[in-house]
């Protein structure tokens, strides 16, 4: 789970569940990450407004992965238009090399972004089969968090 940080344009991964598996991706919990690289963060930023978006792509540093071009504000628009639609982010993550990333949005009682609930799977144990499960239980997940926290599932509102 990673928490929606609005006073930096960031999030934090705040609660990890590692895998059982011997081959694991450990993250680092509590570090401020750029909402723009990574799926957690993908997640958040179409349910965030325009002036939010631009100030976390101008804060986004540098990519993650060598060769990465940086993130602009037109390349994200196709992209949260999806998101927004499919209910969830879905993509190998620039801040995991060989990592498919889901995230699926947090929202708080009244309807605002408050961070987001993912998994990532290593590339070589990942089956383009098993996206649909996945995201729907990702989806499903993130909306039991968002009910917990009040949100009664209506329309959301795009900022804290």
């Amino acid at each position: 789970f990673a928490l929606y940080l609005p006073n930096e344009h960031s999030c934090s991964i705040i609660e990890t569940i590692n895998a059982l598996h011997p081959l694991q991706y450990v993250v680092e919990t509590y570090k401020t990450r750029a909402l723009v690289w990574g799926a957690l963060g993908r997640a958040m930023l179409p349910w965030l407004d325009e002036a939010d978006v631009r100030i976390a792509i101008e804060r986004q540093g540098p990519p993650l992965e060598a060769g990465t071009p940086p993130m602009t504000y037109e390349l994200l628009q196709t992209e949260n238009e999806r998101v927004r639609k499919q209910g969830c982010f879905v993509a190998t993550s620039p801040s995991a090399l060989g990592t498919n990333g889901t995230a699926a949005p947090v929202f708080n009682a009244r309807g605002q972004i408050f961070g987001s609930l993912g998994v990532a799977i290593p590339a070589v144990r990942y089956d383009a089969e098993m996206q649909p499960s996945l995201s729907a239980a990702v989806i499903k997940a993130a909306r039991g968090m968002s009910a917990a926290l009040g949100h009664g599932g209506s329309r959301q509102r795009k900022s804290l």
